[in-house]
């Protein structure tokens, strides 16, 4: 009986957690550890693709919600960034100087100035005062494309102001 006693007392174990594993030490007696360990790793979402053909802020949106669900910091925004880029939006890179292409935001700049919408701003609102229902469009579809033509001619103004504008 005593010596299960002293067999529990020198059982002891720590457990040891990262990121992406953890481990457990069962030390049984003085001189035998017993090590397991379990890795498993945290789901990835994969980010997509960029080719100036899309709505750059649809494509932005999107980015930034992959990049905070994997836990990236800006300079691995910014290489990720660099990869999901195709076609005209690739070209953009060639703009950039080599020592600030793991710069994110001087990245994400470029592109804005190249693919955002705030160029198209007067086209936005112009499209939103000429529109009118088309023969046998329903109120529900012309009541959300004046709503998207809110949301993109008057971006800059707060959601409840655009709501009651667009009602």
């Amino acid at each position: 009986m005593n010596y299960c006693f002293l067999y529990l007392f020198y059982v002891f174990s720590c457990i040891f957690v990262n990121k992406s594993s953890f481990s457990i030490i069962l030390r049984v007696g003085l001189f035998t550890p017993y090590i397991y360990s379990l890795t498993y790793s945290r789901p990835t979402v994969k980010s997509l693709t960029f080719d100036g053909q899309t709505s750059w802020t649809v494509f932005e949106t999107q980015f930034d919600v992959v990049s905070s669900a994997n836990g990236w910091d800006n300079r691995v925004k910014a290489s990720q960034l660099v990869a999901s880029l195709r076609g005209s939006a690739a070209e953009v890179l060639q703009r950039i100087p080599s020592d600030k292409l793991t710069d994110f935001t001087t990245i994400e700049n470029a592109l804005e100035a190249l693919f955002g919408d705030s160029h198209l701003i007067k086209f936005y609102r112009t499209e939103l005062k000429t529109r009118r229902q088309k023969p046998g469009e329903s109120l529900q579809v012309l009541a959300a494309d004046v709503e998207r033509l809110m949301s993109l001619a008057y971006a800059e103004c707060p959601q409840d102001v655009r709501d009651s504008l667009a009602a």
